[in-house]
C-alpha cells in the first residue's frame, strides 16, 4: 500500500510540472508584405503605392527583449536586398526565406526601384547617387520598421514608403475672360541642383 501511495504522489508531482509549463506558439511562417505610401499629418491627398512595382527589403534580427532604438548597431543581417514581388494575391519574397524562431524580432527597411540604390546598411539606411537630368526615377524608401514579432503581425509587414526626392508642380493663374484660353509652351528653371547623394538614416 505504501508503494501505491508513493507512486501516486510521484504522478501528481509530474502532472503538476507538466501543467505549469508554458509552451509558446511558434509556427513556421512565410513573409508577406503590404506596401503603402507614408501619409503626412497634413496631407491633402493620400497616394496609393504604385500598382505592381517590385521593391527590395533588408532585415535584421535582434534577440527578443532587445530594441532597435537601443541596440541599432548590434542586429544580425537576415535578409539582404531580397526582391519582393506581387503574385497570388499578395506581396511575397522571391526567395524561400521564412520568419526566424520567435525568440528573435525583425526590423526591416524597404526601397525601390532596386537598381537605383547603392547599398542598405545599419549605419546609413539606404544610399544612392542621382542625376535627375539623366533619369526621371521616383526613388522611394521606408523608415526602419522595427521590432516586429511574427505572431503579433500575423506574418504581414506593413511598409510605408516615402519619396526620396520631391516633384515640382507648376500652376499659372491669370485673369482672363471665360471664353479665352492660355497656352503655355514651355517653363524654364535656372540654377537648380540636379545631382546629389542620398541616405535615409
Amino acid at each position: 500500500m505504501k508503494r501505491i501511495f508513493t507512486y501516486m504522489a510521484m504522478m501528481l508531482v509530474a502532472a503538476g510540472c507538466t501543467m505549469d509549463r508554458k509552451v509558446e506558439y511558434d509556427p513556421l511562417m512565410e513573409f508577406e508584405f503590404l506596401p503603402v505610401m507614408h501619409v503626412a499629418a497634413k496631407a491633402d491627398v493620400v497616394e496609393d503605392y504604385p500598382e505592381g512595382q517590385p521593391f527590395a527589403v533588408n532585415a535584421w534580427t535582434l534577440e527578443r527583449g532587445c530594441r532597435w532604438e537601443d541596440d541599432a548597431t548590434s542586429p544580425q543581417a537576415y535578409l539582404e536586398e531580397e526582391d519582393v514581388v506581387y503574385g497570388g494575391g499578395g506581396w511575397k519574397l522571391s526567395c524561400d526565406a521564412l520568419w526566424p524562431e520567435r525568440d528573435k524580432s525583425l526590423s526591416f527597411i524597404g526601397f525601390t526601384p532596386i537598381e537605383a540604390f547603392g547599398a542598405c546598411t545599419l549605419a546609413e539606411g539606404v544610399t544612392c547617387t542621382y542625376d535627375m537630368l539623366q533619369t526621371q526615377t521616383d526613388i522611394m524608401y521606408t523608415d526602419p520598421q522595427t521590432d516586429v514579432d511574427k505572431v503579433e503581425c500575423g506574418g504581414i509587414v506593413i511598409m510605408p514608403f516615402r519619396h526620396a526626392l520631391c516633384q515640382v508642380d507648376f500652376e499659372v493663374k491669370n485673369r482672363v475672360a471665360k471664353n479665352e484660353e492660355i497656352i503655355i509652351k514651355s517653363i524654364k528653371i535656372d540654377g537648380v541642383k540636379h545631382t546629389g547623394s542620398f541616405r535615409s538614416l
